[in-house]
């Protein structure tokens, strides 16, 4: 009987915690009401405690408080950490309940530039001209920027013996090579609507090349020696480049592009002539071209891109690409950023898939560094929104790089590109066809090494 009462009275007490716990755990949930969390962040916020102002501001969203004042101590925690895409998120929630605060259109201002997302800058420049202070290259005047690059590949052309050449059973050999190559680039980045901007830019290409032909001569007499005819030649291709950024309001960037490249080389041909062969020049004219179309959406602490491209990048056939691209900024600015994309490449007989991936991130305050690689055969292939077409007629397998970016003064940006290539040449030789006995010519590969080096600046308005 004393058992009972004792397991009663035990339940009495259980049961009494129990209740003094819920009635502990309402009256807790009444305090961190509006005035405790707007107190709170209010005070971290003028005492510089960011992370203890991001932490408290979300747990009062978690809580399902939400108005202007927590949403702008929220964005500023963020900035004041660095986090500038995070921030982005919250200013333009803050604006949703006030929509024209000086201190918070600056603020997010400058969070879109420390974010990468210069064009939604402009774009809010453009609605509170009077507010915000604009940086150089971000202001929404007409000519926004003109920009300038050249750059030099040497020779690194494989040089065959003419035993190599000429092939095992010594009857004829033939090679074209590329040799120094001298490129210049000049453009204008200008701002016709808020929402769109458009840059055009003319190029050109100076090729150096020789074409090489081989084969046994024989005199009068009937004797016979080798007749080695290096012919160097050089001609201009002429390029024009045309892109128009659309920028929406959901973080949706739309880039159609155009890209025309031309030449007029004169070009050197052999035909046989009894024992030995004719070497003559004719003229040939090139017309290339590449549209393309990009899409990118902004996702926080990342950039998703589409991109498509039809092309005429040589003789025969065209080229189609389609690809896809991701870009993430781990820290939710540009201290570092990793780019990865995968573009498939259809050309008329095979289709083949490139893979190209880039890191880069501040080394020092006003200068960034970034390494790229880009492998699966570049030949034909179109990148940058068509910018870069490889239209010439040697293989390149991989490409590794380097860019250096370094912000001189507010106006002006210097940037310097390293390039290294793994590229085939081709050459061709006579062989006697064993089953019919008629000589043929084949085509056999030489594999070599070459880079290039670049430079450019762009002044800002």
């Amino acid at each position: 009987m004393k058992e009972k009462k004792h397991t009663i009275n035990t339940l009495r007490i259980l049961l009494l915690l129990l209740v003094v716990l819920i009635s502990l755990r309402v009256q807790s949930q009444e305090t961190k009401g509006f005035a405790y969390y707007d107190s709170l962040t209010y005070s971290l916020y003028t005492s510089g405690s960011w992370k203890e102002l991001n932490a408290a501001g979300n747990e009062a969203l978690d809580s399902g408080l939400d108005y202007y004042y927590l949403r702008a101590r929220i964005a500023i925690a963020l900035y004041n950490l660095r986090n500038y895409r995070a921030a982005v998120s919250q200013f333009e929630k803050a604006m949703e309940f006030n929509s024209n605060d000086p201190f918070v259109l600056q603020y997010l201002y400058y969070a879109y530039l420390e974010a990468g997302r210069s064009p939604d800058a402009v774009m809010l420049t453009s609605e509170h001209k009077q507010i915000i202070p604009t940086v150089p290259g971000v202001t929404g005047k007409f000519v926004k920027s003109i920009y300038t690059e050249g750059g030099i590949t040497p020779d690194a052309s494989p040089v065959l013996s003419a035993s190599e050449l000429l092939g095992t059973e010594g009857i004829y050999g033939e090679s074209d090579v590329y040799k120094e190559q001298m490129y210049y680039h000049a453009g204008l980045n200008l701002q016709f609507l808020p929402a769109m901007s458009v840059y055009a830019g003319v190029s050109v290409l100076d090729l150096n090349k020789q074409h090489r032909f081989i084969f046994p001569f024989y005199n009068t007499q009937g004797h016979s020696s080798i007749k080695d005819t290096a012919i160097n030649y050089q001609f201009r291709q002429s390029e024009f480049y045309f892109s128009a950024s659309f920028l929406g309001r959901t973080g949706i960037t739309i880039t159609p592009a155009f890209h025309s490249l031309s030449g007029n080389p004169t070009l050197t041909y052999s035909t046989a002539l009894g024992n030995s062969y004719n070497i003559s020049e004719y003229k040939y004219r090139y017309n290339h071209y590449v549209f393309s179309l990009s899409g990118t959406k902004e996702l926080g602490n990342f950039t998703l891109g589409l991109n498509g491209s039809y092309a005429n990048l040589a003789s025969t056939g065209s080229q189609k690409q389609v690809g896809t691209s991701l870009t993430w900024y781990p820290f939710g600015n540009l201290d570092l950023y990793a780019t990865t994309s995968i573009t498939g490449l259809m050309l008329e007989k095979t289709n083949k898939l490139i893979i190209d991936g880039s890191i880069g991130g501040k080394i020092l305050p006003k200068v960034w560094l970034e390494g790229t690689y880009t492998g699966g055969g570049l030949s034909y292939y179109n990148e940058k929104n068509a910018f870069v077409a490889y239209n010439l007629s040697e293989t390149i397998n991989y490409r590794i790089g380097a860019n250096l970016i370094y912000t001189l003064a507010p106006h002006l940006d210097l940037s310097l590109m390293y390039r290294f290539y793994e590229r085939e040449n081709e050459f061709l030789n006579a062989v006697i066809n064993k089953d019919n006995g008629e000589i043929e010519i084949v085509s056999n590969k030489n594999k070599y090494q070459n880079y290039s080096f670049f430079g450019g600046l762009k002044w800002k308005f």
